[in-house]
């Protein structure tokens, strides 16, 4: 980690031509840094969900999906391809405060190469994050 966890990052990304002309964009919504060797703390705790999807990404066999809750409550975890189909659906239920881990195993009989989206609900909250499975 090269700076402080907080709960409010946000990525600026500026980009130059040959000529020097530049275009900047400035992420979304806010997303967490946190230092996951510091152990599970009450700061570990998000003020909202959070989700942490594909690690790896890109997927060739299998990816660990991480999501932090700042209350008790009930979790649905959705894979869509491009279409806006579903094509999974991930261990789904009621999930404590804090952060959890689930892996997704995209059966290679199923899931080709390409681009798909897990839908991560929690009561109100939802975030939705890209995949990409290659083959």
């Amino acid at each position: 980690m090269t700076g402080p966890a907080t709960p409010t990052a946000r990525v600026k990304v500026i980009a130059y031509d040959a000529a020097l002309n530049s275009s900047e964009d400035v992420s979304d919504a806010d997303f967490e840094i946190y230092d996951p060797a510091a152990g599970v703390t009450q700061r570990e705790i998000p003020s909202r969900l959070v989700v942490v999807a594909g690690m790896p990404n890109p997927v060739t066999e299998s990816t660990r999906i991480r999501f932090g809750l700042p209350a008790a409550g009930r979790v649905e975890l959705d894979v869509f391809d491009v279409s806006g189909r579903k094509v999974s659906t991930l261990p789904s239920g009621l999930y404590s405060s804090g952060y959890h881990e689930v892996e997704w195993r995209p059966d290679a009989g199923s899931f080709g190469s390409g681009i798909y989206f897990l839908r991560v609900r929690f009561g109100q909250e939802e975030v939705t994050t890209k995949i990409v499975v290659w083959r």
